[in-house]
């Protein structure tokens, strides 16, 4: 199970260190979901740049975003020599990318041993870190609300609560180089499973996706920056389980020379087409929207001016191929324009 006798002392002090931060709060009666982390946001409201992170640019190098998605390591696993590969293999990307910024893209961890790890973790490389929730990050937790307060309180994580009735982590960061706000990063909850009932469509469980209030709220988002800065800014969205759109743009990519990558399973979209993509092509700023979900598929083009793509899977947790491992990094320039690719971890 572990290879050496310092892996298992770490893990010791991973299970005390739970219990001490976790289970003795709960038993103590103190709230870890309580309501004023979210945020209270209306459609009237007029839109202020203090409403998002804003990080900085150097003006003389490029904004480097390393993407990683389904870490998804559970509570067995983060207590084997598993976590000490995934963290090794974290660490290779990150020395390898030297990134501005690391965003997951969801199914970070599951349940309070593997979250208390993967917060802990994180935040050591002293590196800003922007996460959205999965499907299963809400698995074996008191709460999805629990996590989401776990990471607020880390000291390098961006992550939000976000507006209330729209899941956990609907919030956005900023790119800014001087006094320029040259990109916008939209990280959004694309919820669990749901019924959908649209007239005369009904559907059972099938996979979530934005609801119609996230939609508005990033219409808001958009169009108030745009208004402030009296300009289109360029912008990435940032989701767990892609758009239906994903299905269309794999349809149509051999046609675009610059799609790479690869499909290798189903693509578990949406099972409800919300407009999400129909909005962000009438808006013109958002070019890239990054996903996870699907382990095995590698995929990334450009389907009607929006680059649709998939990171590459990080993690050992749940099923992955091997060959199919690593993380994406975006790479944003002097003009606000980003540009994404994968990092394979054979290459680290």
């Amino acid at each position: 199970m572990f290879s050496s006798i310092g892996q298992l002392f770490s893990s010791i002090v991973l299970v005390f260190a739970t219990i001490a931060n976790t289970i003795i709060p709960i038993f103590a009666g103190n709230s870890l979901t309580d309501d004023r982390y979210y945020d209270e946001w209306s459609a009237e409201d007029a839109y202020v740049v203090d409403y998002d992170a804003v990080m900085q640019k150097d003006p003389d190098e490029d904004y480097k975003v390393l993407v990683l998605t389904d870490v998804q390591l559970d509570g067995d696993e983060v207590l084997s020599k598993i976590r000490f590969e995934v963290e090794e293999l974290i660490t290779k990307l990150v020395n390898k990318a030297d990134p501005d910024l690391i965003v997951f893209v969801g199914d970070n961890a599951i349940g309070i041993f593997a979250y208390h790890w993967f917060i802990e973790f994180m935040d050591s490389f002293g590196i800003p870190w922007a996460p959205v929730m999965g499907n299963h990050d809400g698995q074996s937790l008191t709460s999805e609300s629990w996590a989401a307060y776990k990471m607020i309180k880390a000291d390098n994580c961006l992550f939000k609560f976000g507006p209330e009735d729209m899941g956990h982590g609907n919030y956005t960061v900023q790119i800014r180089q001087g006094n320029k706000f040259i990109h916008t990063l939209y990280l959004m909850d694309t919820h669990n499973s749901a019924d959908y009932i649209d007239g005369d469509i009904v559907l059972e469980d099938v996979y979530d996706g934005l609801w119609k209030n996230q939609i508005e709220w990033y219409k808001w988002n958009v169009n108030g920056l745009n208004e402030l800065t009296n300009s289109n800014v360029e912008s990435t969205l940032f989701i767990h389980i892609p758009l239906p759109e994903y299905n269309n743009a794999y349809e149509a990519m051999g046609s675009d020379p610059t799609a790479f990558g690869q499909k290798n399973e189903y693509i578990c979209c949406s099972g409800m087409n919300t407009g999400m993509f129909d909005v962000m092509k009438n808006l013109g700023s958002t070019k890239n929207v990054i996903c996870g979900h699907d382990h095995l598929n590698t995929f990334s083009t450009n389907y009607q001016g929006i680059r649709l793509s998939y990171a590459t899977k990080t993690g050992t947790g749940s099923y992955h191929d091997p060959a199919i491992q690593g993380g994406s990094l975006l790479v944003i320039d002097e003009n606000g324009t980003a540009t994404f690719s994968h990092i394979d971890a054979a290459t680290l």
